[in-house]
Formats: C-alpha cells, sequence, structure tokens
C-alpha cells in the first residue's frame, strides 16, 4: 500500500516539474531571443475587420525597440500600402511596408487592384498575395457554410491567364526598378526560396529547380508550370 501511495506521488511530482520546465524554458528562451535586424515578413495588426492584439503603429514602435529591420503589414481584405505610409510617418526609424491579398474583398485576381496598390503615395506597397482565405484549396478544407466562391487560380495544373497577366505586370515593375514581390513565384533559372528582388518576401516557397524554359510557380494549391 505504502509503495503504491509513494509511485503515486513520485508520478505527480515528475508531471509537476515537467509543467514547471515546460513554463519557465519558453519564457527563458524569449528573455534570450535578439531581434537585432530582423525582419518579420507577415504581420497583422489594427486596424482590421477582424480583432487584433496590438495596433499597427504601436506594433512598429515595439518593433524599433527590439532592433528590427522591418515588417511588413498584412490584411487579408484590403490593402495595406496606405497603412504602410502612414506608419512609416509616425514612426521613423524602421522600415514598414505593405501589400494586397487577391482575396474576393478585392476582386479575387485583381490586376487593377494591384496596379492602384503600388501606385500608392510612398510607393510602399510591395508585396502581393495569391488568395488565402478565399483559394479554392482553404475553401475546400473548411467548408464554411455561406462562403464566398473561391478564387481560383489554375486549371489542369496551368496557371490562369489572369494570374500570368499579374506576374508579368509585377516582372515589368521589377524591370523598371520598382520591386514588387510576388511571394508564391520562383523565376526562371532559379533554385534558391525567394525572390531576385529588394523587395521583402514572405511564405517563401521550397527550393526547386525549375526546367530550362519554363516558369515554375507555388500558390496555395500547389506548384504550377507556364511556357
Amino acid at each position: 500500500m505504502l509503495a503504491t501511495l509513494w509511485c503515486l506521488l513520485v508520478r505527480r511530482l515528475v508531471w509537476v516539474w515537467a509543467s514547471l520546465f515546460l513554463l519557465v524554458v519558453p519564457m527563458y528562451g524569449q528573455a534570450e531571443l535578439n531581434l537585432e535586424g530582423a525582419i518579420d515578413t507577415r504581420v497583422h495588426s489594427s486596424p482590421d475587420s477582424v480583432a487584433r492584439s496590438i495596433d499597427a503603429g504601436d506594433l512598429a514602435r515595439l518593433a524599433k525597440e527590439k532592433g528590427m529591420r522591418g515588417l511588413v503589414l498584412k490584411n487579408h481584405w484590403e490593402s495595406t500600402a496606405a497603412l504602410a505610409y502612414m506608419v512609416r510617418k509616425e514612426v521613423p526609424g524602421i522600415e514598414i511596408f505593405g501589400g494586397i491579398v487577391l482575396d474576393q474583398s478585392v476582386g479575387g485576381i485583381n490586376l487593377e487592384a494591384v496596379k492602384r496598390m503600388t501606385m500608392m503615395k510612398g510607393g510602399w506597397g510591395r508585396v502581393v498575395w495569391l488568395p488565402t482565405f478565399d483559394s479554392e484549396s482553404f475553401v475546400k478544407k473548411i467548408h464554411l457554410a455561406g462562403a464566398v466562391p473561391p478564387v481560383p487560380v489554375s486549371k489542369d495544373g496551368h496557371l490562369l491567364p489572369s494570374v500570368l497577366e499579374l506576374i508579368d505586370f509585377m516582372e515589368a515593375l521589377r524591370k523598371e526598378g520598382i520591386s514588387v514581390a510576388d511571394i508564391n513565384r520562383m523565376t526562371k533559372n532559379q533554385s534558391c526560396s525567394c525572390l531576385r528582388t529588394s523587395a521583402l518576401v514572405s511564405m517563401p516557397v521550397s527550393p526547386c529547380c525549375p526546367l530550362a524554359g519554363t516558369r515554375t510557380y507555388r500558390g496555395n494549391d500547389g506548384w504550377f508550370s507556364a511556357a
């Protein structure tokens, strides 16, 4: 009987110590985390149409205090280029960029919306995300009642003409010296996981070796090729 009670006591002590260990280690790791020069390539902040834990301005101040180099503001439902401009004025000394997610709220694969994003004063709209919440794969997985129709980006393993037109527009801007990154794209003859551009890149793709003479892209629905 005593042996059984002793075993139960030891087990409980082990669980207590294990729990304390799991609580302390993350705190220690955060205390030692060095963010000097870091760039967070996807941050969600207020104002937004859903609850966020911090305003964009306050977030920029906090990042600056930690020595971070920059942030990319992301919103699933509208462009953040204007917000990036205002935050840069409010919190100088840290690089703030915006972008646009091509979900249904901006018209899906909407080249005109992307053009307006790049024309926003300051020119800090630098990142284009293909559909996220409204992508075909996401909508199929969550099966939300009353969800908006998904935004297709491909058919039979090939990107749609509207997506290719978007990418061509961005490539033309890059050649003019305006860096706008399609974060789901990999360029011809490129085997690294990021783009040859000064724009900040988020959600990097896995390294691959595209076939010569083709362009290979990665979207939420998989890998695609285009001649």
